[in-house]
């Protein structure tokens, strides 16, 4: 499990670096604006591999659960906002509810599958608001 760690982490990294050279505006002027932007398409598969790469990786951290929650926001956004939808506030409001529980669930499931929990308990646990009273105590 490890090494597949690695090789994603190693694949989506080089990945990003190649997006981030090619930023430039050098690059897209030397590249055409369509393989530019054929190229930054790629974005997306880059951008999963991260989240693989991560939850690959030894531990359990709660920003790989956000970051998961925000990366699928944001494609579900991209798909709304191609049918005009992107400016909506009630959409946008259910979209952020609909992701915001898309990511306690999958934390829930992943804790449930990969420490043994039980789901049910994570999410009491996630919302309980004892947990919330006592932060920063």
């Amino acid at each position: 499990m490890t090494r597949w760690a690695l090789v994603w982490g190693t694949l989506s990294t080089i990945g990003l670096i190649v997006l981030g050279v090619t930023s430039l505006d050098a690059a897209i002027q030397r590249m055409g604006v369509k393989g530019w932007q054929t190229l930054h398409n790629t974005n997306y598969v880059i951008s999963a591999l991260a989240i693989v790469h991560v939850f690959m990786a030894r531990g359990n951290y709660a920003e790989q659960y956000l970051l998961t929650g925000v990366f699928v926001w944001l494609m579900a956004w991209r798909v709304l906002d191609r049918y005009r939808l992107g400016t909506d506030f009630k959409v946008l409001a259910l979209l952020t509810t609909a992701c915001a529980l898309f990511t306690a669930l999958f934390e829930a499931g992943w804790y449930s599958g990969r420490r043994n929990f039980r789901m049910w308990d994570r999410i009491s646990a996630d919302f309980s608001w004892a947990r919330w009273t006592n932060i920063g105590r």
